[in-house]
């Protein structure tokens, strides 16, 4: 289940004049036609006109609640998505694993997260998120399960496809270490079944 926190911004109209929607979607100029595609593609049930304009309520937090691996009892992460968390304007954007086909272990980085109100008093979360892809870059010890990512494309995605959250690391000793990360299997134990590592008993 996931539940988004109200930020202290009113519901807002997406444009393509929207400045703030704008930024986030990689200061793409089709923003608004960016998030019509998706939609469209998400829900090709609705129909949403040219004219017809969209509204949205931006949110800063997002409460992930899985089942552990580790003993099967309900988990709950919470996750930021801030661009000034605390009073000296802290960045917080957590990291997410995402249910994808090709990828069950997809991770990303949340960048901006809004609820959709569609016609039919529909309403569906959506979120921007940056991919991460495997590096090709390696340390010169590799571990077993090793996993290296680094930044990948940007895209729209359905908050409901939420696994729960990840922790990543920067790589030190890389060339481009701001945007690869080591991903951080041994923080707790559920993140350790679930990277696909075996507990061995003596």
């Amino acid at each position: 289940m996931r539940t988004l926190h109200r930020s202290d911004s009113d519901t807002t109209h997406v444009s393509d004049s929207e400045p703030e929607l704008a930024l986030q979607l990689a200061t793409r100029e089709t923003s608004d036609a960016d998030l019509r595609r998706f939609l469209h593609n998400a829900f090709p049930d609705v129909e949403i006109g040219p004219e017809q304009k969209i509204k949205i309520r931006p949110h800063k937090c997002v409460y992930i609640h899985y089942t552990s691996l580790e003993d099967w009892t309900d988990k709950c992460d919470i996750l930021r998505c801030n661009p000034e968390f605390q009073a000296n304007n802290d960045r917080r954007f957590n990291y997410v694993t995402i249910n994808m086909d090709d990828n069950p272990l997809t991770c990303a980085r949340m960048l901006y997260i809004f609820r959709c109100f569609l016609p039919q008093a529909r309403e569906e979360d959506v979120v921007l998120v940056r991919l991460f892809k495997n590096s090709r870059w390696q340390p010169k010890t590799i571990w077993e399960n090793c996993r290296i990512l680094e930044d990948g494309r940007t895209m729209l995605i359905l908050a409901k496809y939420f696994i729960c959250g990840v922790h990543l690391i920067n790589v030190f000793g890389c060339t481009k270490e701001s945007t690869t990360y080591y991903l951080n299997d041994l923080i707790d134990n559920d993140w350790f079944l679930r990277a696909g590592n075996e507990f061995y008993s003596s």
